[in-house]
């Protein structure tokens, strides 16, 4: 295992692999914590914040250029930043059984799955995984 695949990588590339990684810590955070606490509060926002980063960083990263440079994994960002907005509407009006599916699907849509997409041959995070 080598970081220097993201150290060499673009500026993109390494915000959206911090915002993910803060994503992932906010996500292990909230799911160990009482719902609708303080504490869960501030993990959402942070989420929701590191969220929003993970998904707008994308459009700057191109390694999969599908059309006009851009490819599925930008599909599932505007998902993502279309659902962060929907989930907290949801919670704020009060609907938290909404707010819930909204938020896990996200998690597993866009950390999970999309997350285990990075690790496939040629992408960075497979490199950054085997190497070379």
């Amino acid at each position: 295992m080598t970081l220097s695949p993201i150290l060499n990588a673009s500026i993109a590339v390494q915000i959206h692999v911090v915002a993910v990684l803060i994503a992932i810590a906010a996500t292990i955070f909230i799911f160990t914590r009482a719902k609708g606490t303080g504490q869960h509060r501030v993990g959402g926002y942070i989420w929701v914040a590191s969220m929003a980063v993970t998904a707008l960083s994308t459009f700057w990263i191109h390694g999969l250029n599908t059309f006009a440079g851009f490819s599925i994994i930008h599909l599932i960002s505007v998902f993502v930043l279309v659902e962060l907005v929907r989930g907290l509407r949801h919670i704020r009006r009060g609907k938290v059984s909404a707010h819930r599916k909204t938020m896990t699907g996200m998690v597993w849509g866009g950390l999970v799955v999309a997350g285990g997409l990075s690790f496939l041959p040629g992408r960075v995070m497979y490199t950054v995984l085997v190497g070379g």
